[in-house]
């Protein structure tokens, strides 16, 4: 009877529990600077190279909260570009106290393998150009560093780093940042760390799962490159005499997105972003008007209402057809 109580007691905790938007967010740096790519740098070695190219794989992501509570955002993979801000929606959970983030840098095995056309054109896992993907049989590019090295910078490297048994994953102690009912985990990712004790002044092009430098590559993804950020994360601070609502949501054809507040607004609009970020739609917001989302693959999106001075308010919806 007292585990048939602690059990309903338990459950009834978890259903109390209010809905979280967690989102990533990473700061992309060299050597505790904001990243320049094109710019000399120097490794561990003394090396002096500059960088062209970075882009990376984040999947498996598993959040421990709330007196050790479990939660996998096992739908979310993040293609991280370097050159781009990275802040991502991972999902919405039922979580107040976040106590630490676990992660890998690459795909999962369980999609690695699969086709990249049966994605939608914003997933994360569709065709990319330049391409994320080595073929079925070996999966997806887990990190693609690409540069140039050796005397007067005239010496191309890649490395594609890839490979199911090279998919490590860390954990990282976070409580993360709360603003409303959005938690925000800031990372800062130090991409020089990536090159320690790889060499590459003499132009190394290593494609491919076994290759020393692309493990190693891996390896330090996993020890060296990832920090808690002690830094503020950006973000949108609704008007307190604002309120978005956004419905219906999930949605499959027509978004509805109404403003009330106490004060008139005039000249709004509105846009569309994918999980990554980028703008998708952008046009003028009436109230009462309905938004096509049809063209819309599945997934999750925000929306965001803009006056002529500053943002106004944001809110995330599900497209599910």
């Amino acid at each position: 009877m007292k585990k048939t109580i602690l059990s309903i007691g338990i459950l009834l905790s978890t259903l109390l529990q209010a809905q979280t938007d967690v989102r990533l967010s990473i700061n992309h740096l060299f050597n505790s600077a904001p990243v320049q790519f094109n710019t000399t740098l120097t490794n561990s070695s003394q090396e002096e190279f500059e960088i062209t190219r970075l882009e990376y794989y984040i999947s498996g992501i598993t959040l421990t909260h709330d007196g050790g509570q479990i939660t996998e955002a096992s739908e979310a993979f993040v293609l991280v570009n370097a050159e781009e801000g990275t802040n991502v929606l991972l999902g919405n959970f039922p979580i107040t106290n976040l106590e630490s983030i676990e992660f890998g840098v690459g795909v999962t095995s369980d999609v690695n393998h699969g086709d990249p056309s049966l994605y939608g054109p914003y997933h994360a896992l569709s065709p990319k150009i330049p391409s994320m993907h080595w073929g079925w049989s070996s999966g997806y590019r887990f990190v693609a560093l690409e540069g140039n090295s050796g005397m007067n910078l005239g010496t191309l490297f890649q490395f594609h780093a890839l490979g199911d048994d090279n998919f490590l994953k860390q954990n990282i102690s976070t409580a993360g940042i709360t603003n409303g009912t959005t938690l925000t985990v800031v990372l800062d990712a130090d991409y020089l760390s990536a090159l320690n004790t790889i060499s590459v002044y003499d132009g190394p092009v290593k494609h491919g799962e076994n290759y020393p430098e692309c493990i190693q590559l891996l390896d330090n993804f996993k020890t060296s490159v990832f920090s808690v950020s002690t830094s503020d994360v950006v973000s949108i601070e609704e008007n307190e005499n604002e309120k978005l609502t956004v419905y219906p949501n999930p949605v499959s054809n027509e978004l509805m997105v109404e403003l009330t507040n106490s004060t008139e607004q005039t000249d709004v609009t509105y846009t569309i972003q994918d999980q990554l970020g980028r703008t998708i739609v952008k046009s003028n917001h009436v109230n009462g008007q309905p938004i096509s989302v049809s063209n819309l693959s599945n997934g999750i999106y925000f929306v965001e209402l803009h006056s002529s001075a500053s943002s106004i308010a944001k809110q995330s919806f599900i497209v599910n057809k």
